[in-house]
């Protein structure tokens, strides 16, 4: 890619404000960088335009029916009724029908060839072209790019919550030249003054927003989290098979509670190993909570249908949610910073007009 995508006016325009301070696309995408973030994204575009030189080269195009109803799926998850609000939706976000099924048919052959992605990297990398529709659709069409836009919204809110008057420790400096090296493709032809002051600031900002988020991780605050959430925050141990066809999973269930088989003897038999899983609550999946909360220690639960596997699980251990726990612990933490990041982004930030709807 000779010329950034970044360079493209459409990235120069103001996200959002803080303050008397705008923030830009280009803003939003360095600090998604400087956290990290941006490496995930990178690699998912890369794949979706690996599959799509593939289908080229091979002539096998994404599935019309799949296509179809990714598209119908989209729709839904923003309320786009009609013909005319998607449309319009995609007028606002910059983007053609054709940049949007592009995108879509990217995302079906992604799925379709997951077991493949690495190897279709490597295999198309030097011939893979990133344009500014691709790059928009993969980011405006995802929630990505607004994903970036809130966690910088939510840092820069809570800086500006601090007394200036307070010292605030320095934090862990940006490697500029490094970063520029790691992400050239993205930052080759920007310039590099303008670059160094825009990361100066976000360090700045990053240095602000762990002084505030540490101080609100108090162990009264933190108690209070978990008090409000001891059902949900509570332990749980599982023992977990899963199987792809009903009628296997429901005879693996006879043989526990019947022949009284353990675990680990069905999952010999069915040529898999037994998941041992210990996490809260609210981080098993939906469909199988419920059970898992009504259930008492030692009982099989299950088969359960979980997306397009039928799961049986045994219930090892419960216990009540409390912050000698790490990953309570965690988990409360969380729910403290993002509580004053809401907070914050309520009183501080203004969203620029593209930014208010439609929401992706």
């Amino acid at each position: 890619m000779s010329t950034s995508v970044l360079a493209t006016p459409r990235w120069q325009q103001r996200v959002f404000t803080v303050q008397s301070r705008d923030y830009d696309w280009i803003d939003v995408f360095l600090e998604a960088m400087v956290r990290g973030d941006w490496a995930g994204f990178e690699l998912q575009l890369f794949q979706g335009l690996a599959c799509a030189a593939e289908a080229v080269e091979m002539q096998t195009w994404a599935d019309e029916a799949r296509v179809d109803r990714a598209a119908t799926a989209f729709r839904y998850d923003r309320d786009l009724l009609t013909t005319e609000e998607t449309m319009a939706w995609l007028e606002h976000a910059g983007l053609t029908l054709e940049d949007w099924t592009d995108f879509l048919g990217r995302g079906v052959l992604r799925d379709e060839w997951s077991l493949r992605l690495d190897t279709l990297v490597e295999r198309h990398r030097a011939s893979l072209v990133v344009n500014d529709a691709n790059f928009a659709a993969e980011g405006l069409c995802s929630p990505v790019f607004r994903q970036f836009a809130m966690a910088l919204a939510g840092r820069a809110a809570v800086a500006a919550t601090l007394d200036p008057s307070e010292t605030v420790p320095p934090g862990r400096p940006f490697k500029i030249a490094k970063l520029v090296t790691r992400y050239a493709m993205w930052l080759d032809g920007l310039d590099s003054t303008n670059l160094a002051h825009r990361l100066s600031h976000l360090s700045h900002i990053e240095a602000h927003f762990n002084a505030c988020a540490q101080s609100a991780k108090t162990e009264q605050a933190l108690s209070l989290y978990v008090s409000r959430n001891r059902l949900e925050w509570m332990r749980v141990d599982l023992e977990r098979l899963s199987f792809k066809d009903e009628d296997a999973a429901r005879e693996a269930a006879l043989c526990v509670r019947e022949d009284g088989l353990s675990m680990a003897d069905v999952g010999l038999d069915s040529r898999q190993t037994v998941r041992d899983t210990a996490d809260i609550l609210e981080q098993i999946e939906p469909d199988l909570r419920d059970a898992v909360l009504s259930a008492t220690v030692d009982e099989l639960i299950g088969p359960i249908a979980i997306g397009d596997r039928f799961e049986l699980a045994l219930l090892v251990g419960k216990s009540p949610a409390d912050l000698s726990d790490s990953r309570v612990r965690a988990r409360a933490e969380q729910a403290v910073v993002e509580q004053l990041i809401s907070k914050a982004i309520l009183a501080h930030v203004r969203w620029a007009e593209r930014m208010k709807a439609p929401s992706t």
